[in-house]
């Protein structure tokens, strides 16, 4: 009888615990939330699984943002797009969710979490923390260290203009994918570390840093659903992880890399004498300007409301916009695929609607130093050289057909692949 009893009691529990609990917080989410009343999917409103099954279960992948696109359709321009988060679609509203200072955000803590880097900007839930950690990396990147680091960029060039030449004499196609990943790792390595990767000079190593971002960025959607994997296989041993995620491993190698060579900074820093530092200030090769930036800063929430249009967003609350929405708007960019360089000139206000390298206190930190990179390289490229591409299709190759925190084209596309046909003088 004791036992009967005793098994009464723990079927009850669980049936608490699986039906009755849910059942009660599917009524506070419908009824009683914050954002109860704001329009949107209400099997969306009920739970998350709605976002797992399009970024995790329907083929090919990441399908949640083009399912946001049809919500926006059916619902209007800000929807609820799951229990805690809204999503508007609305290019004029940009500027104020993105704003700048004294506007103050905090990050969403779940999106922070979701690379692993709780001490990098990225990772930062806190407005003030990330100011001061943003900070400490503002003079990496102010546009006198980048006019400091044209002939970094310079040398680089050169060097992926001799793999274009040596296409042209061998007439084998060039995969643009891996040529600008070795490229621009070797630039980046090198202004930010003091020493280059060499990866221009080992493209299968260029490959292997170009299936290793598509795996990670394939990895995202799942890290998105359940941000405790990455800090999960984190503690794990290397030896382990490479066994059971070659992928999360080779991520995890890089963190670790990383966590290495500032180490050896900070242990190279103790050993200095008093004068050495001063005599070896301006030596990029022996003071990495990364870890010399962070060392020597001062390192050491808040969230308003937001109004959109009838709507008040309650305080905390996750808000999201799609900068691929902004930028693919033919409201603000007629026919927005078509390739029309001429639009800037003859609208120069569009400039406002680039957003690709985000808005307010958390856009892009090495903005002026991609463009730089990006002006310096085409403007060398296109001049020296004749390209025709290779094999190559739109909708396999460029277009979009998923979300991985990156734009994912087709699983099968190797690319945009181009030969160079002619070499000018």
């Amino acid at each position: 009888m004791v036992f009967d009893t005793t098994q009464r009691l723990l079927l009850a529990q669980w049936a608490v615990a699986l039906v009755v609990i849910p059942l009660l917080q599917i009524v506070y989410r419908l009824v009683l939330h914050p954002l109860a009343r704001f329009p949107g999917p209400k099997l969306a409103a009920m739970t998350k699984w709605y976002e797992f099954y399009f970024d995790i279960c329907k083929s090919p992948g990441g399908q949640f943002a083009e399912e946001i696109r049809r919500m926006h359709k059916v619902y209007g321009p800000i929807i609820r797009i799951n229990p805690d988060e809204l999503h508007v679609e609305d290019p004029e509203w940009y500027d104020t969710l993105y704003a700048s200072n004294p506007t103050r955000r905090d990050k969403w803590p779940a999106a922070a979490k979701m690379v692993g880097t709780p001490l990098a900007g990225f990772g930062t839930v806190e407005h003030t923390v990330h100011g001061k950690r943003r900070a400490a990396l503002s003079p990496l990147f102010s546009s006198r260290s980048i006019v400091d680091a044209g002939d970094v960029m310079k040398e680089q060039i050169e060097i992926l203009c001799r793999r274009f030449g040596h296409h042209h004499k061998t007439k084998e196609p060039i995969g643009l994918r891996t040529a600008f990943m070795g490229f621009t790792l070797d630039i980046v390595s090198v202004f930010a570390l003091g020493e280059s990767m060499g990866l221009q000079h080992d493209m299968d190593r260029a490959r292997g840093w170009v299936d290793m971002l598509k795996a990670v960025s394939k990895i995202t959607p799942m890290a998105k659903q359940f941000p405790w994997l990455i800090s999960w296989g984190q503690k794990l041993p290397l030896g382990i992880l490479r066994v059971i995620d070659p992928t999360m491993a080779g991520l995890l190698q890089v963190h670790e890399d990383m966590h290495t060579r500032a180490s050896r900074y900070l242990t190279g820093k103790a050993m200095k004498k008093p004068g050495e530092e001063s005599r070896q200030k301006s030596s990029r090769a022996t003071l990495p300007p990364l870890f010399e930036h962070i060392h020597s800063s001062g390192l050491p929430a808040h969230e308003k409301k937001l109004q959109y249009r009838s709507w008040t967003i309650p305080s905390n609350t996750p808000v999201g916009m799609t900068p691929h929405d902004v930028l693919f708007d033919p409201n603000v960019f007629e026919e927005p695929g078509k390739f029309d360089p001429g639009r800037w000139i003859q609208e120069p206000h569009l400039e406002r609607y680039l957003v690709i390298f985000g808005k307010g206190t958390r856009m892009c930190q090495g903005m002026r130093f991609a463009w730089a990179e990006l002006r310096m390289t085409f403007a060398t490229i296109i001049r020296r050289f004749e390209l025709k591409l290779y094999e190559t299709s739109k909708e396999r190759d460029i277009d979009f057909i998923g979300d991985f925190f990156i734009g994912a084209n087709h699983p099968d596309s190797p690319g945009v692949r181009v030969n160079v046909v002619d070499v000018r003088a």
